[in-house]
Parts: C-alpha cells; sequence; structure tokens
C-alpha cells in the first residue's frame, strides 16, 4: 500500500513489535519487484498488468500454456505410455485366467 498510515487502525499492527515487523517485510518487499496501490480497486489491476508482464518478460516453468507445448513433448509422452502398456501386458499375461477350463491358474504350454 503506499500510505499504510492511512489504513484503519483496526487493520494495522497494534503493538510495537508488530509494527517494527511490518516495517521490515515493507523494506525487503521495496527492493524486490515493488508497484505501489491506493486503493482496492487499484490494487487488482496493477496484479494482473505485472503479472502478465512477468509471463512475457521472464517465462519460465509453469507459464507455458498447454496449448503450446512443443509436440516433441507428446511424442516422448507417448513412447512411455506404449512402453509401459508392453510392461503391464507382459506382466498380465503371466497371470491369465484358462476361461475355458474355468480355472485361475497361469497358462503353460498354449
Amino acid at each position: 500500500m503506499k500510505s499504510p498510515e492511512r489504513s484503519p487502525s483496526d487493520r494495522t499492527e497494534q503493538s510495537a513489535d508488530g509494527k517494527a515487523a511490518l516495517e521490515a517485510f515493507r523494506e525487503l518487499a521495496q527492493k524486490k519487484m515493488c508497484k505501489f496501490w491506493t486503493s482496492p480497486k487499484d490494487l487488482g489491476g496493477i496484479v494482473s498488468r505485472s503479472l502478465i508482464k512477468q509471463i512475457k518478460t521472464r517465462p519460465g516453468v509453469g507459464w507455458v500454456r498447454a496449448d503450446l507445448v512443443p509436440s516433441e513433448f507428446s511424442a516422448i509422452e507417448t513412447l512411455q505410455l506404449k512402453r509401459d502398456g508392453r510392461r503391464l501386458a507382459r506382466k498380465i499375461g503371466g497371470i491369465a485366467i484358462d476361461a475355458t477350463e474355468g480355472r485361475g491358474e497361469p497358462l503353460t504350454g498354449r
């Protein structure tokens, strides 16, 4: 907040320790990316614009839209799924049930 001293007294720190901790936090925050706001209406717009700017200027993991993921990722994922499917099929094949005889024994010699 641009002028925290204007906040209603029930929305600010009451103790001296709390006020000192809040001031220390404000000083730290101002060393980072910081924008000031004067009213709750301003805050939403400032946060929204700042997020959009961050996404454009500092792209990173998690900022990529799902529909823009490179197709290589899909191919790799497909290969992994096929491999897992083959492994599971082999595992299931070892415990197959002989439906003609109605027994739950492994199939052998067929």
